[in-house]
C-alpha cells in the first residue's frame, strides 16, 4: 500500500510559503537599482568624455545610438541576474525548509544538504564567475569580429560593452554552477520522500523549486532576446539564448528527477500490490461455493488500479505544466518583436 501521508501542517506548508513576501519586492528594487546605476555611470562617462552626440542619435526611432540601447539591455539582464542570485538563496532555504516532513533524513544528513544547498563555498563561485568573465570577454570580442562597422562612434561604447559582457557572464556561470547544485540537492531530497498517492500537495515545493528555476533563465532570455534589435553579429545572441532556454529546460527537470524515481518506485510496487490481489480473485471466479471476499473485492480493487494509474509521475500539476510552456514562449516573442521592429525600423528609416 502508500506510504502513511505526512501530517495536515505539513502538507499546508508550501502553500503558506507561495505567497509573496518582502524578499521579492527587495530584489525587484535591486534590480532596478542596479540597473539604474549602471545606466546612470554609463551615460554620465559617455556626456563627460565625448559629449551628447555619443548618446543621441537623431535618425533613430527613439534618439538614442543603438549601441546605447544595446548597452542598456545588457545593463538590464546584469540587474536582473544578480536580483535572481540574491532572491534565490532565501527562496530555496524556504523550500527547503517546508521538505523537512515530507523527507526521511537524519539531522546529520538534513545538515548536509542544507550546507550544499546554502553553502555552495566562495572559492568555486570565484572561479566560476572568472571563468565566466573570460566567456564573456570572448563573446566580445567574436561579436566586435564578425559585427558590422560603427563609423564615428565613441570609443568608450565598446569598452563598456566588454565591460558589461564581462560582468554578465561573469554572474552567468556562478548562476548555472548554483542551479545545478540546487538540482543535484533537490534531487536528493526527491530520492528520500515519503510518497502518498492520494495527497501530492506535500511534494508542492519539489515543483515550485523547478518551475521558478526554469523562470529564472527564460525569463533572462527573454530581456536578452531584444538585443536582436541593435546586434550586428545576431547569432552570437541566437547562439546563446539558445544555451541558456536549454538551462532553463533542465532547470525544470533534474531538481525532479529524484522525487520522479521516488513517485514512480512506490505507484509501481502500489499496482503491483492490487494485480496480485485482483489475480487471485480472478482465480476463484469460476470455483464453487461460499461467496469469496476477495471476489466481492474486484469492483474496489478495479476502481483503486484505475485511480492510482493515474497519479502523475512527475510533481508537475497541469497549470504548472501550461505555466511552463508559456513563459516558454516569452522568448521566442521577444524575439519576433525584435525582428519586426527592426524591419520597421528599416522600412520607416531607410
Amino acid at each position: 500500500m502508500s506510504e502513511a501521508p505526512v501530517s495536515a501542517a505539513a502538507a499546508s506548508t508550501p502553500r503558506a510559503l507561495a505567497t509573496p513576501g518582502p524578499g521579492r519586492i527587495r530584489s525587484v528594487a535591486l534590480a532596478v537599482g542596479i540597473w539604474g546605476g549602471l545606466c546612470v555611470v554609463y551615460g554620465a562617462s559617455a556626456w563627460l568624455l565625448a559629449g551628447p552626440r555619443a548618446l543621441l542619435d537623431p535618425d533613430t526611432v527613439i534618439g538614442l545610438d543603438p549601441l546605447v540601447r544595446f548597452n542598456a539591455i545588457y545593463a538590464a539582464v546584469i540587474a536582473y541576474t544578480a536580483s535572481v542570485l540574491r532572491y534565490e538563496r532565501t527562496a530555496a532555504a524556504r523550500d527547503l525548509a517546508s521538505l523537512r516532513e515530507v523527507v526521511s533524513a537524519g539531522p546529520d544528513a538534513w545538515a548536509g544538504f542544507r550546507a550544499e544547498l546554502l553553502e555552495p563555498g566562495g572559492r568555486r563561485l570565484a572561479a566560476a564567475g572568472a571563468a565566466g568573465a573570460a566567456i564573456g570577454l570572448g563573446v566580445h570580442g567574436l561579436g566586435a569580429l564578425y559585427g558590422g562597422a560603427h563609423p564615428g562612434a565613441w570609443s568608450g561604447h565598446f569598452v563598456w560593452m566588454g565591460a558589461l559582457a564581462m560582468t554578465l557572464f561573469g554572474l552567468l556561470v556562478p548562476m548555472a554552477f548554483l542551479s545545478i547544485r540546487r538540482a543535484r540537492v533537490f534531487s536528493a531530497l526527491g530520492a528520500r520522500a515519503r510518497i502518498d498517492l492520494l495527497d501530492p500537495a506535500p511534494l508542492a515545493p519539489f515543483s515550485r523549486v523547478a518551475l521558478r528555476g526554469a523562470v529564472y533563465w527564460i525569463v533572462g532570455s527573454s530581456i536578452a532576446a531584444l538585443l536582436v534589435i541593435d546586434a550586428d553579429a545576431w547569432g552570437i545572441v541566437l547562439l546563446v539564448n539558445t544555451m541558456t532556454i536549454g538551462v532553463g529546460v533542465a532547470a525544470l527537470l533534474l531538481p525532479a528527477r529524484g522525487v520522479h524515481r521516488r513517485i514512480r518506485q512506490v505507484k509501481r510496487a502500489e499496482l503491483a500490490h492490487v494485480r496480485a490481489s485482483l489475480a487471485r480473485a480472478r482465480d476463484r471466479l469460476d470455483r464453487p461455493g461460499p461467496a469469496d471476499p476477495d471476489v466481492a473485492r474486484m469492483p474496489a480493487w478495479l476502481a483503486w488500479e484505475a485511480r492510482i494509474a493515474a497519479v502523475n509521475e512527475w510533481p508537475f500539476d497541469a497549470p504548472t505544466v501550461l505555466r511552463f510552456a508559456l513563459f516558454l514562449l516569452i522568448p521566442l516573442g521577444s524575439w519576433l518583436g525584435g525582428a519586426v521592429v527592426e524591419r520597421l525600423v528599416d522600412v520607416l528609416f531607410p
